[in-house]
């Protein structure tokens, strides 16, 4: 029981002895008592209590619910109403002020009780929402992008400023309104209506991780290109209640794109004339190609230094929402949750994207550091399924291990990362069935081999596997998405670091198999 402050407004002064007796005799505090409307008001606006039992017929003019209205406009006060009428009318006049209880007098010690602490607790619970819908609005509405969320049936509930500002409509204007009328969206290209595109999140619950070439009409009339991702918002029982938008406007991003572009294809004009005008010249020609390795050098030691400096805010990024997560579990509903997740989530995947990108350019600027190691394979295979454990067993996956008993001398820090990538990609493309990882030695060559039963690949687009963001023609239904930089990288490990090759097999619908030859012993570092 909490030592509550708990002001009384009775006019009766026998009752309201009485009752401040029992209320301290039940172990709260009475801050004071009131006769009058105007009095409860004034105490209540000085004290500012805990709870309020206000007697609802007063001497005067005004009554109780009238003292009632006036304390709810200024003060969130849980109020009890105590009478000794129980007229309907009278009390459906009362429940307009929303009082958290109602006792008709006379009543016992035990009822006061039950309603003072379901009324305080109640007021406690009400208090904790409020806060956390507060934080939620906050949060919301300061992040960077564009967020509109809607209820089941499609209708605007919310809009941040951002949005507000890419759709040119006001949050007052949309609200109630269609989503499809608000985010009106065309094909780039071909200038047609997206008809519904958030339909398949409130039918069938999907993730839609955005589209290509989408451009956002907005509401005078101008064209922006945007990126849009979309998720249901499901209650507790993981009924869906609506879902959320969340759109950034591109049109910088695509405006040094095509300047790139732009770029690019002026500098492969210079380089052909040039190197045209230098077929004759041996000497010129060998010292222009020199310097375009030093361009390319140079360009992946500013994407590496690029890199680096985007890491270190996403780990702030992914540690802080890390720690929401754990700290706040229980303060946060399931929608919270959610959207907490898929920060957390995007940030880890952008950080992988980062690590790839970085050792990209080591390896090809030559400044990867090497170093040869003696060591027995099983280890290096053991601590690489400790990192795709939880992924195999979330996805009800079975992981059969075939591997020789095998000491061989090669990079071991970059064989273990080349087995966790082709280990993630063959859980990541893999709805059911098995993974199989085989290693055996072959001639002084180590054969490591991992065999899944998963969507397969496209005769057609094995040769995409290996090219930096190469994307794949999948089925919409798999909602899959990677970095496009974990098999590039791969295979610049195992060519270029460990002196091997990289095999692949496949069948649509039946599985891949991608395979690892490395020395045994690689004697020479590069």
């Amino acid at each position: 029981m909490e030592n509550a402050r708990i002001l009384i407004v009775e006019d009766e002064a026998i009752v309201a002895e009485d009752l401040e007796f029992t209320i301290i005799n039940i172990g709260y505090e009475v801050i004071g008592r009131a006769a009058s409307a105007n009095e409860a008001v004034n105490i209540a606006l000085e004290q500012k209590p805990d709870l309020i039992l206000m007697d609802i017929v007063l001497n005067g003019k005004r009554t109780g619910i009238d003292a009632s209205s006036h304390i709810r406009k200024t003060l969130d006060i849980p109020i009890i109403f105590l009478s000794a009428y129980s007229d309907v009318e009278l009390i459906h006049k009362a429940k307009s002020t929303q009082p958290y209880a109602y006792i008709v007098k006379p009543f016992q010690e035990r009822q006061l009780l039950a309603s003072i602490e379901m009324a305080l607790y109640k007021s406690r619970m009400e208090k904790k929402i409020k806060d956390s819908e507060e934080w939620l609005s906050t949060t919301l509405k300061s992040i960077g992008d564009a967020v509109i969320a809607t209820e089941r049936s499609g209708k605007i509930i919310f809009m941040n400023p951002v949005a507000e500002t890419l759709t040119r409509w006001k949050k007052d204007e949309a609200t109630g309104k269609p989503l499809v009328d608000i985010f009106n969206i065309v094909d780039e290209q071909t200038g047609e209506q997206i008809i519904d595109p958030v339909k398949n999140v409130l039918d069938e619950g999907i993730v839609v991780n955005g589209r290509d070439h989408t451009q956002l009409i907005t509401k005078n009339g101008t064209r922006l290109p945007i990126h849009d991702r979309s998720a249901p918002i499901r209650d507790s029982n993981g009924k869906i209640m609506g879902l959320v938008l969340v759109f950034e406007d591109i049109t910088e991003r695509k405006t040094q794109e095509d300047e790139i572009k732009k770029l690019n294809e002026e500098l492969e004009l210079r380089v052909k004339k040039r190197t045209a005008q230098l077929k004759e010249k041996t000497k010129e020609l060998e010292k222009a190609n020199q310097s375009l390795q030093e361009l390319d050098r140079l360009k992946s030691l500013f994407i590496a230094s690029t890199s680096h400096e985007l890491r270190t805010p996403l780990n702030s990024i992914i540690g802080f929402t890390g720690i929401l997560l754990e700290g706040w579990s229980g303060e946060l509903n399931p929608e919270q949750k959610e959207q907490l997740g898929v920060v957390y989530s995007s940030g880890k995947h952008l950080l992988s994207l980062i690590s790839d990108i970085i050792d990209i350019s080591k390896i090809e600027a030559g400044e990867l550091e090497i170093y040869i190691e003696k060591f027995e394979l099983r280890s290096v295979v053991n601590e690489a399924i400790v990192v795709v454990k939880k992924d195999i067993e979330d996805k009800g996956l079975v992981l059969i291990v075939d591997i020789e008993d095998i000491i061989m001398s090669t990079n071991r820090r970059r064989l273990l990362q080349s087995i966790i990538n082709l280990l993630s990609n063959a859980v990541k493309f893999t709805m059911e069935g098995t993974i199989t990882l085989t290693a055996k030695c072959v001639n002084n060559n180590i054969d490591i081999s991992i065999k899944d039963t998963g969507i397969g690949i496209n005769e057609t687009d094995i040769p995409k596997l290996f090219i930096p963001f190469g994307r794949l023609e999948l089925p919409p239904e798999t909602n899959i998405a990677g970095t496009g930089l974990g098999l590039y990288l791969t295979k610049k490990l195992v060519t270029d670091v460990l002196g091997g090759t990289v095999e692949v097999n496949s069948q649509l619908n039946k599985g891949s198999v991608f395979t690892l030859n490395i020395p045994v012993n690689q004697d020479v570092v590069t």
